[in-house]
């Protein structure tokens, strides 16, 4: 399983203060807003390349949504049936009022999409890690959300 939190971390008192508050209200809406880019934002797959075409024998090749492909020297393709779908299985759970959890259960995702895990294979052709998203996510989304969510509950 592969996952990235989105919460508000507790500084001080600071989620005491607020709770049951307007500004509580807020926050949990960035960070179900938040969660919920995330979640879009890993179910992204890198383009397509010759690693996915299919071709002639003795030509292999990954077919997304389905599996490895192969053809045969009788002009036939050969196959099986292995995707578990790694881009269908990202889903957000709440796990607190200011905490989401962001996760993929497929059995492979670690070594398709993890930072510390990712397989060679995956980096070169592409594949966008968890790192690299909360990256993002940090860096493009979390003020403008938060900016957004505080002028409508305060104006």
């Amino acid at each position: 399983m592969i996952g990235l939190d989105i919460r508000v971390e507790k500084s001080t008192g600071f989620l005491d203060l607020v709770k049951g508050t307007s500004l509580e209200t807020a926050l949990a809406r960035v960070v179900k807003r938040v969660a919920h880019e995330t979640e879009i934002r890993m179910a992204v797959y890198p383009p397509q390349g010759p690693w996915n075409t299919p071709g002639p024998y003795p030509k292999r090749w990954y077919q997304r949504h389905v599996g490895p492909r192969w053809a045969r020297k009788d002009g036939t393709v050969g196959g099986k049936n292995t995707s578990e779908m790694l881009q269908k299985n990202w889903q957000t759970r709440i796990s607190g009022k200011l905490t989401r959890d962001v996760v993929n259960e497929t059995p492979y995702a670690a070594l398709v999409q993890s930072a510390d895990e990712q397989a060679s294979f995956h980096r070169e052709h592409g594949w966008q890690t968890d790192e690299m998203v909360a990256e993002d996510i940090t860096d493009n989304v979390v003020d403008r959300v938060l900016r957004e969510e505080l002028v409508k509950e305060f104006g």
